[in-house]
């Protein structure tokens, strides 16, 4: 589980942490094409990808539309994973692929025999969400004319479309 010393959710471990975190990680191979995370559907891990990749989907006007591909020693499934509410977008093995997977319950051993760094993991899951609400909003200023839209719509205390 080499790749998880340089991957985003373990950035700052200590090497004794990265062992301890590849102690309770599970490793998971996949065949191309298997559903890991289905839109709507409730999520219980966040994955690293060891090997292979993914493609991550959102539904379109059209049907599926493929808007990320993730590789190795990215992660996945931080969103559902943090609030335990059901996934934003539906994640598909590409090609062969290996991940490291942590779930809840071991995230919990984690914070009883590893109270620092389970404080940690946190930590690094709410970087990498901040990492990609940074690029969502360049993505947001590139494409959308703000002056078009309605201000209560860009009110994010309310998460928008407030009446």
């Amino acid at each position: 589980m080499g790749i998880l010393r340089s991957s985003k959710l373990c950035r700052d471990f200590e090497p004794e942490e990265v062992m301890a975190f590849e102690a309770l990680a599970a490793r998971r191979e996949v065949p191309d094409g298997h559903l890991l995370l289905d839109l709507g559907r409730p999520n219980g891990s966040v994955f690293v990808i060891e090997q292979g990749a993914v493609v991550v989907e959102r539904q379109g006007p059209k049907g599926p539309l493929a808007v990320a591909e993730l590789g190795p020693g990215e992660t996945f499934g931080e969103m559902s994973f943090l609030d335990h509410e059901p996934a934003t977008a539906r994640v598909l093995a590409h090609g062969e692929t290996t991940l490291i997977e942590l779930s809840h319950e071991m995230l919990e051993e984690l914070l009883e025999d590893h109270p620092r760094l389970w404080g940690k993991v946190w930590r690094n899951v709410a970087r990498v969400l901040k990492e990609r609400l940074i690029h969502s909003n360049e993505l947001f200023e590139r494409h959308v004319d703000v002056a078009k839209l309605d201000p209560k719509e860009l009110d994010v205390r309310s998460g928008g479309g407030a009446d």
